[in-house]
Parts: C-alpha cells; sequence; structure tokens
C-alpha cells in the first residue's frame, strides 16, 4: 500500500537504515569521488546488484519462486533445458494438465507447454544447464547494472554540469531500488525485458548517432528477444527506436541497407524462438500461446484480449478483480482507473517511497524540456503506460510494484536524476542534495517499502510450495504427488518416468485420476506432497489410495475446447467432488470437450450432472465412435444407476468427453458436471 511507513521490523529494514543514514553523511560531505575508475565503479555497483538479488533470494523468496507465475516460468525453463518447448501430456492427462499450461489442440492435441512468451524461459534455461537456475536473476541483475550506465552514458548531454557525478548516482540507485532487486531474483520476466530494453535504446542511440553495423545487429537481437520475452513491452521500445531513427543524424544514415539488413538479422532469432513456442503449444505458428489458454480455460468468450469491451475480464482466472473493478466491462473510465492503480503503486519503485518517486517524476520532465537528446527516453515511461492501457488486469502484487511498468525504471532513474541535477544546480546545496538520492532511497527502503517485501516473504506459508529437500530422502523410482499448482510447477520434470527408474511428479487430484497415474506409473512406491499454505508446512507422507469411486469433473479442467460458451469452477455439495465444472453458454450455443483417462474403457460409467435442461446431452467418445450418449432425460434421471453405460474400447484412439446444447436455445439454467462415476 503507499505511505505505508514504519519502523524497521527485521535486521533486514533496520541495515537499510543504518547504511541509509552513513550514506548521508558520506554523500553531503564528499559525495562520489569521479576520480576513480568509472569502469572499476560500475563493475562493484554490478557484484552488489547481484550479490543484494541473490540476497533477496533467500532473505524474501525464502529460496525459491513464490507466485504462480514465476513458478510456470520456473517448469517453462527447465523443459527448454532438455530441449523441450512443450512435452507429451501423458496418461492421464490430468497428471499434468492444469493452471497455465495450454495443450496443442489446433495440432493433434498431444503436446502441452507453459503460457508464458519463451523469451525468459530460453535465458533461464541456461542455469537450469549449469545447476544453478536461481543464478539466474543475479546475473541479470549484474547485466542491468552495467546496461544502465552504458545508457546513462549514451543519452546524458554532453553539456551537463558534474555528468560523471551524476552517472554515478544513477547507477547507485539502480543498485538500492528494492523493486529491481525482487524482478531480478524471483523467476519472472521484467528483469530480462528490463536489461533488454536498457540494451535496444543504448545501441538505438549510437546506431542514430552514428550508424554502424554492430549497433544495429545488437539493437535487433535485443529487441528481438524482448519480443519473445514481453511483446507488449517490445511494441513500446518499437516506438522510441523510431523516434531515434527519425532523428538521427543524416551523416549517421542508420536506414542504409547494410543497416537495415543486420537489424533483420538480428530480430530474427527472437521471433523464430517465439513462433516456434507457439507452434509447439498451440499448433499454430501465430496463434498466442496466452490467449489459446485463455480461450480453452475460461470466459466469457474473448475474455482476455488486448482493447476494450463488454465482457473483457476473465472469470476463473481474475474473477474477483472483475467482480469488483469491471461490472461494466473494461471502458474508457475502467482503463483510466486501472492505469491509476499501476501508476499509485508505481510511484514507490524507483526510489523506494511515493514521495521520492513524485520528486523524480519532476526530475523526468525538467530532462525532456531542457535536454532534446533526452526526449525520446524521457517518452519512454509514457509509451509503456498507454501500451498497456488497453489490459484489463491491474498485475500488480506486494514486492513487485507495478510489473508492468517496472521496465521503465532505468529511464526514469536516469532522466530523473538528469533533471534534478539541473534544477539542483541554481541551488547551493543542490548538487549534495542530489548526490543524497541513494542514501535516501536506502532509507525509504527501511522505513517503507520493507513492508511490501514482507508482505511477499509472508504471504501463502512464508516460503517456495515445493523445495528439493522436500524430497531429498526419496530414492527413485517413486511418484510424488503435488497438491498445489504452485508446488507442482517447482516439483514437474518434463519426461521423468517412475516406470522408468526415476523420480516422478505429478498433480494430485483426490479421486480415481490418481490411481490411473499410479497404475500408467507400474505401481511404484507413491507418496503425497501436502503444503499447508496457512502455515507453511510441508508433509511427504506414503500414498494412501482412494475409496471413492468417482472421477471429479474438476480433474478434466482446463476443456480441451470451448465453443459458444466456457466453463466455469463452482463449489459442490459432493464431498468426495468439493468442485464441479458449471457450462456457461452463449446466447443459444455451448459445446465443450474434455479428455477422459484411458482407464475409463471397460467400466460401467455414470455422469452426474445437476441443473440440466433438455437442450444439452452429454457424449462420451473415442474417435468417430460414440460409446455413451445421454440426453436430458437420461440426465435428470434420479438414480445413478439407471444412467451406466458399459464403455467399450474400440482402438487405441484418446477418449473425449463432450457436454453441448443441441437446440441452439438459449438456456435458462446452466448444467453443472460433477463427477463421471465408476459403478
Amino acid at each position: 500500500m503507499p505511505f505505508n511507513y514504519s519502523l524497521p521490523q527485521d535486521a533486514i529494514a533496520g541495515t537499510a537504515v543504518a547504511l541509509g543514514l552513513a550514506l548521508v553523511l558520506v554523500a553531503w560531505k564528499q559525495g562520489a569521488s569521479p576520480a576513480s575508475s568509472r569502469r572499476r565503479f560500475v563493475f562493484w555497483a554490478a557484484c552488489a546488484s547481484a550479490l543484494l538479488s541473490a540476497g533477496y533470494v533467500v532473505a524474501y523468496l525464502r529460496g525459491g519462486p513464490r507466485i504462480i507465475d514465476a513458478t510456470t516460468y520456473y517448469l517453462q525453463a527447465r523443459a527448454f533445458a532438455d530441449g523441450d518447448l512443450a512435452w507429451q501430456v501423458g496418461e492421464p492427462a490430468s497428471r499434468v494438465a492444469g493452471r497455465f499450461l495450454v495443450r496443442d489442440t489446433l495440432a493433434d492435441g498431444n503436446q502441452i507447454g507453459g503460457i508464458f512468451p519463451p523469451g525468459y524461459p530460453a535465458v533461464l534455461a541456461l542455469g537450469f544447464g549449469l545447476g544453478a537456475p536461481l543464478a539466474v536473476g543475479p546475473s541479470l541483475a549484474a547485466l542491468l547494472t552495467m546496461a544502465t550506465a552504458w545508457l546513462a552514458d549514451a543519452v546524458l548531454p554532453v553539456e551537463l554540469p558534474s555528468r560523471e557525478r551524476v552517472l554515478r548516482v544513477i547507477v547507485l540507485l539502480s543498485v538500492v531500488s528494492g523493486c529491481l532487486r525482487y524482478h531480478t531474483a524471483d523467476t519472472m520476466s521484467h528483469g530480462l525485458s528490463c536489461l533488454l530494453l536498457c540494451v535496444a535504446l543504448a545501441a538505438g542511440l549510437r546506431w542514430s548517432e552514428r550508424g554502424r553495423l554492430v549497433y544495429a545487429l545488437l539493437v535487433g537481437a535485443a529487441f528481438g528477444l524482448l519480443l519473445a520475452t514481453r511483446p507488449v513491452t517490445a511494441v513500446a521500445c518499437a516506438a522510441v527506436l523510431l523516434l531515434l531513427v527519425l532523428r538521427s543524424r543524416p551523416s549517421a544514415k542508420p536506414a542504409k541497407l547494410y543497416s537495415l539488413l543486420g537489424l533483420l538479422i538480428g530480430v530474427a532469432p527472437g521471433v523464430l524462438l517465439l513462433l516456434l513456442h507457439q507452434r509447439a503449444v498451440t499448433g499454430r505458428f501465430f496463434q498466442s500461446a496466452q490467449l489459446h489458454y485463455y480461450a480453452n480455460s475460461d470466459g466469457p468468450t474473448g475474455c482476455f484480449r488486448y482493447g476494450f469491451g463488454q465482457d473483457i475480464g476473465c472469470l476463473n482466472e481474475h474473477g474477483d478483480f472483475v467482480r469488483h473493478n469491471l461490472p461494466n466491462g473494461y471502458g474508457l473510465v475502467a482503463a483510466v482507473k486501472t492505469t491509476a492503480r499501476r501508476l499509485l503503486l508505481h510511484l514507490q519503485d524507483p526510489l523506494n517511497d511515493e514521495l521520492l518517486g513524485l520528486l523524480l517524476l519532476i526530475g523526468v520532465a525538467i530532462a525532456a524540456v531542457r535536454f532534446a537528446r533526452m526526449r525520446p527516453i524521457a517518452l519512454l515511461p509514457i509509451v509503456l503506460v498507454l501500451a498497456y492501457s488497453p489490459f484489463y488486469f491491474d498485475g500488480n502484487y506486494p514486492g513487485g510494484g507495478a510489473r508492468f511498468f517496472s521496465e521503465a525504471l532505468p529511464c526514469e532513474l536516469i532522466c530523473g536524476v538528469v533533471g534534478l541535477a539541473e534544477l539542483g544546480r541554481r541551488w547551493p546545496v543542490g548538487e549534495r542534495l542530489v548526490r543524497m538520492l541513494p542514501a535516501a532511497a536506502l532509507l525509504m527502503f527501511g522505513l517503507n517499502a520493507h513492508t511490501d517485501h514482507e508482505q511477499l516473504r509472508d504471504r501463502e506459508g512464508g516460503r517456495p510450495m515445493f523445495l528439493e529437500q522436500d524430497v531429498a530422502q526419496l530414492q527413485a523410482p517413486a511418484l510424488v504427488f503435488i497438491d498445489t499448482d504452485h508446488g507442482f510447477g517447482l516439483a514437474f520434470r518434463p519426461g521423468a518416468r517412475a516406470a522408468a527408474g526415476e523420480l516422478e511428479f505429478a498433480r494430485y487430484r483426490g479421486d480415481l485420476s490418481d490411481g490411473f497415474t499410479l497404475q500408467d506409473s507400474g505401481d511404484v512406491p507413491a507418496f503425497l506432497h501436502h503444503y499447508d499454505a496457512r502455515t507453511g508446512v510441508v508433509k511427504l507422507e506414503p500414498y494412501r489410495p482412494h475409496k471413492v469411486t468417482s472421477l471429479c469433473s474438476s480433474s478434466l479442467w482446463p476443456p480441451l475446447a470451448q465453443r459458444r460458451g466456457f466453463i466455469a469452477t463452482e463449489a459442490s455439495l459432493n464431498p468426495n467432488c468439493p468442485f464441479a465444472l458449471s457450462a456457461r453458454s452463449n446466447q443459444g450455443g455451448g459445446e465443450f470437450e474434455f479428455a477422459l483417462p484411458q482407464g475409463l474403457l471397460g467400466q460401467r460409467v455414470a455422469p452426474v450432472v445437476t441443473s440440466s435442461e433438455e437442450s444439452w446431452e452429454l457424449v462420451i467418445s473415442q474417435a468417430e465412435d460414440v460409446l455413451a450418449r445421454w440426453d436430458a432425460e437420461a440426465l435428470s434421471s434420479v438414480a445413478v444407476t439407471h444412467r451406466a453405460v458399459l464403455l467399450e474400447r474400440h482402438g487405441s484412439a484418446p477418449l473425449k468427453l463432450t457436454l453441448r446444447n443441441i437446440t441452439g436455445a438459449p438456456p435458462k439454467i446452466a448444467p453443472t458436471l460433477v463427477s463421471l462415476e465408476v459403478l
């Protein structure tokens, strides 16, 4: 929350205050001496950034990724390290399929992969290859500090008084920003995109002035990987790069054919990576993985898209947010409110304090007005705000700040400090006050921003939902069921199979799915990893087979496909299946397909459906063969045994369940599929 001032509550915040006070005295008396080598100064600042980000992993993340997005990036990177953009779903699909994983249903539907763009997972995979994935963030931290210094050197006006001192203040601020420390610690993509944006802009400035091929290649490489990491940020970057080219000197001529060719060569690897990933996880080169996932797992139809409209806002993933903030859809008023919430939170991100953030924005405005050379860079934060304004979800959380705007931090620090230095040189103590900004930022971390990072540290049990040490005592072959989405993302190893003598991880469902998974794994020793999100306590105990005959519908989520409607998850009265899948139909439509375990073949199966109408039917099929069909009358039968049908095997094709509206009439009551009972 903004302006959450408090005294230090732990050793980290207390140390930040103590160091801040000490640096205040040093800056007031001496300042940053420019007599020492700039390279040496930047090198040690980069080392400090890496060390602080590594400390953040230990002190605040408690040893691993914490939010669901970060754990999915982690899973994707582990797969990439094995050479897989996507991997085989397995049998049953419920052992793997779930939140933030998407199937290539536009192709054969047998592959599954993470929904996030592949740029950051590809970089994080290098850490997996070296056996130290969490070292990637601190490495990016060091590179980002150096890139910030390079961008500052490229853009700072030559006529600026105390230019060297200003550059060093900028570098120090990049070290002490709590927001940057988080984004170069957790396995989120913003730290990498921030680095790529810095490199693209710094190389772009030199390209616009000198027109050398090496800068065109560097701009292209950074932009291409940025496009494969965060496409919307890449759009903002492209706008600023275009401004740089338009204002380039005639003698530089960056638009020469060989220079443009170098730019395209640099862009190609990132674009190719993005297209190959989309093909692997959706079945088509030009189908966004995220859009494909939400189209088949959430609703209303088209809820997750870039733009404005009445039906924007996904009710499964962001239901509470949508109901509270978007009661009338995502229009101009809602967009202004969403952007305002992001901006309010972003004020703290650069200097760990909202008031200092406002002061820095004043500096950015001064720099833009005073120095024409800095205007394209000063415009970057505005372009980034506008680029993300058509996206409805805030995306904010403690520690990460306004993460959609975090890529602008280096540009804000550079322009803000230059503007404040220009303002400060008119006063006798103005230069000293500018030199004290790093000390003030440290103080404000200990007095203000630390509370947000402590909230991140303490949330959901105060530790990652899975750590390698949790299963250190197990010996392969074994099967470990994981009962949280976060934990599954951290534990799962694509390609590992207990049947092949390895340690395998699977999602815990609490129904017949687990038995099918264990059977497919060869009846190896099985364990349940249970994480208590209230206390952070982990229990690893032998898995005990369930005495249930239910295949819960929630184990079938997400659907293979949904047309003219969407599937919502709601509470169920069935104690064996606490959640059920409810069909939300558009006017006159609704058709939903789910993958079923092959283990149901040869079994007598009966669906449990509530609130069904005459317009709906349920079908189980294998390839073109219909194995069972229930119309509305059969589904409404009081006795479940009256609905039971023997599923006879017709080859080895995948088994599929379809719930569809057969009349096209607008439904009055949505049908809810609770379970399939094996009798």
